[in-house]
């Protein structure tokens, strides 16, 4: 059985082409950092979903439960598939099969933390980025003290819930996430891609856009060598197509300059092909012949 400070990471998303969960890789290094024993639970390429969750508890347990929720709709006029039932489903399949807390989190659960809660029968989540909550708020959680001041925790009081203002962390002195906890080669295999940030949070107003409900407005950039490490580790586990996950890419330009040259000096540029969301401004010349 696990230890007392085992922490299961769940992905629930089932969507094809299926899309590797890089926040499950981003917590699990941050989650190692204070000693945690981490598991993942990847329910993506799942036959039988809740067979497989039974079968995980059969022979193993965890004290605190993190589910991420990437989108709670597949953002398709066509299908128009609605997450949130199966999501509340796993979440009644876990609970019967474990007395442990569960979290939940992720891009998804940011855009309506308390919507998502209400709908799912949970009661404690962390909207905005993980790496600094998540950690705080499962080593309160295994010392029983009081989680309720931890940044970014939504939990559910006596008049409903509450929701505390996130902590954004300064990428540049975070070290390069480990890239070993989900299977990314298999994702790769199945038709996905390897993934990545640069950068997160956007100033920009665009209605449409979900990103600074979860990533903040303020934008906080990684040194494009630590960038360049983390390609390195992809092209390691033979993963050569990656998409760069931040909101727009040549945005600041020169930072988007900086790392396209890392990458160049670094010779990886004829071993990767990359993805990115650009904005049309600002972007020049100088720009696309990095790009190439």
């Amino acid at each position: 059985m696990a230890s007392d400070n085992s922490i299961l990471l769940v992905n629930p998303n089932q969507m094809k082409p299926p899309v590797a969960p890089i926040a499950l890789d981003y917590l699990a290094s941050a989650l190692s950092e204070i000693g945690c024993k981490v598991d993942i639970l990847d329910l993506c390429f799942s036959v039988d979903t809740f067979a497989d969750i039974r079968r995980y508890f059969a022979s193993s347990s965890a004290s605190v439960i993190a589910i991420t929720l990437r989108n709670t709709d597949d953002t398709s006029f066509a299908t128009r598939d609605f997450f949130l039932p199966q999501i509340r489903r796993i979440a009644d399949c876990l609970r019967e099969c474990t007395a442990a807390t569960i979290v939940i989190g992720g891009s998804g659960f940011s855009v309506a933390p308390e919507a998502v809660l209400q709908f799912c029968g949970l009661d404690l989540g962390i909207w905005g980025e993980g790496e600094y909550s998540l950690p705080l708020l499962v080593d309160r959680i295994l010392k029983g003290e009081d989680y309720r001041n931890v940044p970014g925790v939504v939990y559910r009081g006596k008049k409903g819930f509450h929701r505390n203002s996130p902590t954004y962390i300064d990428l540049a002195k975070m070290p390069t996430p480990r890239r070993d906890t989900v299977d990314n080669r298999r994702y790769y295999i199945e038709g996905g891609m390897g993934g990545i940030e640069t950068k997160r949070g956007c100033p920009k107003k665009c209605i449409y856009c979900a990103d600074p409900l979860g990533k903040g407005s303020k934008v906080r950039l990684r040194s494009p060598s630590s960038v360049a490490d983390e390609i390195e580790s992809l092209l390691g586990m033979v993963i050569s197509h990656i998409h760069i996950c931040d909101s727009e890419f040549n945005y600041p330009r020169e930072h988007a300059i900086g790392v396209c040259r890392e990458i160049i000096d670094r010779g990886l540029g004829s071993r990767v092909r990359w993805y990115a969301y650009c904005s049309p401004a600002p972007f020049d010349e100088e720009l696309g012949r990095l790009f190439l």
